[in-house]
């Protein structure tokens, strides 16, 4: 995160397709391997409607993560998480708790919750696999 780069991580929206009647998206200190915060379903729902050209895209999510979503706030629709160093430490801040070689990176994962009718979470097999695509300020 401290290199200025934009993360953006693209999914399907499981409660968008039935296959699931919660979804979450979580955000993790890598250094500590702990979940930081988690951004839901309701929150993701209509993220990746001003992409055109883009067939049911009412069924997929689009959510960015950067240390300051200011500085993009017009390229994103406001599908954007600042990701802070009280989330996130610093890089540079080998004080802080976790492994230092890991300050300053994350990972994101997605979680579809209990299928409607099912005692049983998500069918993986009607999903498709969450993807980061990662940009750079210029």
């Amino acid at each position: 995160l401290d290199t200025g780069r934009i993360y953006a991580v693209l999914g399907t929206l499981a409660t968008e397709t039935g296959n699931a009647t919660y979804v979450g998206l979580s955000v993790n200190d890598a250094s500590l391997l702990k979940g930081v915060l988690n951004i839901s379903d309701l929150k993701l729902k209509g993220s990746a409607n001003g992409y055109t050209g883009v067939a049911n895209r009412d069924k997929f999510f689009v959510q960015f993560f950067t240390r300051d979503c200011a500085s993009i706030a017009g390229l994103t629709g406001g599908a954007c998480t600042t990701i802070t160093p009280d989330l996130v430490p610093l890089s540079s801040n080998a004080s802080a708790p976790g492994d230092p070689a890991l300050h300053g990176y994350f990972s994101a994962a997605v979680r579809a919750y209990v299928v409607i009718g099912a005692t049983r979470g998500a069918d993986s097999t009607k999903q498709l696999r969450p993807h980061v695509l990662t940009f750079s300020k210029r």
